[in-house]
């Protein structure tokens, strides 16, 4: 089967380059086979196909819709070929699923930490504006930390830390302002102008004595 895939006549049926018609020309023609052998080929054409359709409907659902569209993170992946010189995409994927939907060691994930923040927002176009700015969030933070643990600086040390600090934000109605500082704080990190040590809780609540050791690294399987 792996060399039956690999006709260039093959390819263009997945792609949908190439009508019914065409494909039992080009399976006579070129094949030379007779109507058996033929209806032999068109099963497993079929079996093929609908293999193709039942993997790429399975991506779909494993996908929410609430998330940033999943072609996003396939451009994100490649545009540091370091990290994708060490990690495999399906594994990049994983782990941005695992940041929405939460994981053993981040069991919250960023959509039940977003629908609780927007919960206890009572005006309804400040929870659209928060709304938007933790999408935002999500989107830059998740595509950082889903890479492998030698190229990134996001961990999961700075999850916890956001989690704990976007929480306390809700108590103290400054859902925006807490926003507006991690965002900037992303940005600075990503640009390589703000140390990865410098995020603390403090940094966002001051009075807060409350601190996770900067040094821990979180080493969780696969480094996260």
């Amino acid at each position: 089967m792996a060399i039956f895939l690999q006709n260039k006549f093959l390819q263009n049926i997945f792609l949908k380059k190439i009508t019914l018609r065409e494909i039992k020309q080009t399976i006579m023609q070129k094949a030379s086979i007779n109507s058996i052998q033929f209806s032999k080929a068109l099963a497993l054409l079929a079996l093929l196909v609908v293999s193709g359709c039942t993997t790429v409907s399975q991506q779909a659902e494993d996908w929410r819709s609430n998330w940033p569209e999943r072609e996003y993170y396939v451009e994100h992946y490649y545009t540091d070929p370091g990290n994708a010189a060490v990690q495999k995409q399906e594994d990049y994927l994983k782990w941005i699923k695992r940041f929405y939907n939460g994981w053993a060691f981040y069991p919250d994930g960023w959509d039940w930490l977003t629908n609780a923040v927007l919960a206890e927002v009572e005006d309804y176009p400040q929870r659209l504006r928060v709304k938007e700015k933790m999408f935002d969030l999500g989107q830059r933070i998740s595509g950082e930390w889903a890479k492998n643990s030698d190229h990134r600086v996001i961990n999961s040390r700075h999850l916890l830390i956001w989690a704990d600090a976007v929480k306390k934000s809700v108590h103290a109605h400054q859902e925006e302002r807490l926003a507006d500082q991690v965002g900037a704080d992303v940005t600075a990190l990503l640009a390589g102008e703000l140390k990865p040590s410098a995020i603390r809780l403090a940094r966002y609540f001051p009075e807060d004595p409350e601190e996770i050791d900067p040094d821990d690294e979180f080493a969780f399987g696969d480094g996260y």
